[in-house]
């Protein structure tokens, strides 16, 4: 038995799986008789197993790609009202900070304007105070 056992542990290390009767499922076993009666492939237990969860891995992976195509798909159309949405709303922000701009600077403009308005008039009155006071003093 102790024989057996070292035996078995040595064909694992040297990696000849097919003497390990734990590789030896029976319906594993089983499917790879009958893929070597169709097919005339000689297929080992472990070897089937790699490639059965290659398959299924490639079955899970192409199942996520159309679930992810299906939801997309599904949702594109409100997706693009919502793009639409979106677009009209900055287009009008955009014109609307334009418009804003424009008059800032129309009102800064015309509050120019009228500061220089001021002050020419204030320096019209203050010439006129002071040729009023030197016709006062020579009238004196």
């Amino acid at each position: 038995m102790r024989k057996t056992a070292e035996q078995q542990r040595a064909a694992l290390y040297q990696g000849r799986l097919d003497l390990d009767e734990r590789t030896q499922d029976p319906r594993v076993v089983s499917l790879t008789h009958m893929i070597r009666a169709v097919t005339d492939w000689q297929l080992s237990p472990p070897l089937f197993t790699l490639l059965f969860a290659v398959f299924i891995s490639l079955v899970v992976e192409l199942g996520i790609v159309l679930a992810f195509d299906t939801v997309t798909l599904s949702m594109r159309p409100a997706l693009a009202v919502q793009h639409r949405e979106e677009v009209m709303t900055e287009a009008m922000m955009a014109e609307m900070n334009g418009t804003a701009e424009r008059e800032g600077l129309r009102h800064r403009d015309a509050m120019d304007r009228v500061r220089k308005g001021g002050e020419r008039i204030g320096e019209r009155a203050r010439a006129a105070a002071t040729n009023q006071r030197d016709d006062q003093r020579e009238a004196a």
